[in-house]
């Protein structure tokens, strides 16, 4: 039993920081054709980090009919970074909007342990 209190203490610290983006889980109405949505990502490692946007269909297939200006996120330790996000907003759309971290320091080496976090978003759209 003691072995394993202390295997969770000593993994607290890692627990803990890691990369966040907000909002979490959002229903949004879209009159127009393009929907524009704006996340936050947040970087709590204490090294750079480079994070990859993507977004996915609930069923975790590659969504179609979205865009932003670029893929990656370079990110100073402790730092936040807006990123927007164009979606086509025809009839329902229930999506994952996801961030990866894909690169450690300002040489973006590939990290040894990916952190994935996503997001739920519900798109509400006219009908065609």
């Amino acid at each position: 039993m003691k072995y394993i209190v202390a295997m969770v203490l000593m993994l607290l610290p890692t627990l803990s920081s890691a990369h966040s983006m907000l909002p979490g889980f959002e229903v949004e109405y879209a009159p127009a054709p393009v929907f524009t949505k704006t996340y936050e990502l947040e970087n709590h490692y204490d090294f750079p980090a480079t994070l990859e946007v993507y977004v996915l269909n609930k069923d975790g297939s590659p969504a179609v009919g979205w865009r932003t200006d670029k893929e990656t996120y370079k990110m100073k330790p402790k730092s936040k970074n807006q990123v927007s996000i164009d979606f086509k907003s025809v009839g329902q759309r229930k999506l994952l909007v996801c961030s990866k971290l894909v690169g450690v320091g300002y040489e973006e080496v590939k990290p040894s342990i990916i952190s994935v976090v996503c997001s739920r978003l519900i798109i509400n759209g006219n009908s065609e």
